[in-house]
């Protein structure tokens, strides 16, 4: 799916931490569950981090992982 055609909404990017069984996920796990790109997704997720609403970890140059912190996931 093109990102141009449907916009994913921050909750939809927040209900996929909340319905994964993994304590943290990469943005192309995220990308691969909404339609969007990597790039895409990991633009969002960097914004979600800046509002305090998803937690972030850079593991390697151009990796990082990404988790809900403990008083929004539920």
């Amino acid at each position: 799916m093109s990102q141009g055609a449907r916009k994913v909404t921050d909750e939809e990017i927040v209900e996929v931490f909340r319905q994964s069984t993994e304590p943290a996920m990469f943005a192309k796990e995220i990308a691969d569950q909404t339609g969007y790109t990597r790039q895409g997704i990991a633009n969002r997720l960097d914004e979600l981090v800046g509002r305090g609403e998803l937690r972030k970890k850079k593991s390697g140059r151009r990796s990082a992982v990404y988790w809900l912190p403990s008083d929004v996931g539920s």
